[in-house]
């Protein structure tokens, strides 16, 4: 949503030949694409049951996450 205010701010800019608008678009739209090159994906657990759907756990580690659904998977199999 940050790049997208900051290409309507270049946007005007152009239209009105206004440097400071540019100049604002121009950092805002800077802004968010470090923002969006900055975030890292969020894994998790989802347990679904009758009563619903539950995240007990999220996490950014990827292998993490996949260790306790292993272990979650493992466990139900065991006992059977």
């Amino acid at each position: 949503m940050t790049i997208f205010f900051g290409a309507v701010g270049l946007v005007n800019s152009f239209a009105n030949q206004s440097a400071p608008t540019g100049l604002v678009g121009l950092v805002v739209a800077v802004v968010g694409v470090f923002w969006f090159r900055s975030r890292k994906p969020l894994y998790a657990v989802v347990l679904t049951t009758a009563a619903g759907e539950k995240q007990p756990y999220e996490s950014n580690d990827g292998t993490f996450v996949q260790s306790i659904v292993t272990a979650i998977n493992d466990a139900i199999v065991h006992r059977g």
